[in-house]
């Protein structure tokens, strides 16, 4: 719950992927040892200190959803750029 999520370190890091490839930010993130909180297939075998339970993948246990947020994305729609901008939950 957002309680516990309060209470963990946590770093901010801002990806700008060139292409939609998919899982391209969760394993980057986890390639410089910075899983992405609640990535339960990326996580790193970490247990997650919110629950005493466990499973192979550890981070996403306890967590409701993967904690990855897009800022912006920008695309083009019919010969124009569109860019939709979205604050941090």
């Amino acid at each position: 719950n957002e309680e516990q999520v309060s209470t963990i370190p946590k770093t901010a890091i801002l990806f700008q992927p060139h292409t939609g490839k998919t899982h391209q930010l969760r394993v980057a993130a986890k390639s410089v040892g910075l899983p992405i909180l609640g990535d339960a297939r990326y996580g790193g075998g970490r247990v997650c200190c919110c629950s005493s339970e466990t499973t192979e993948e550890g981070v996403g246990v306890g967590f409701d959803r993967t904690y990855l947020h897009a800022a912006a994305i920008q695309f083009e729609l019919d010969g124009e750029d569109v860019c939709i901008y979205s604050p941090p939950p």
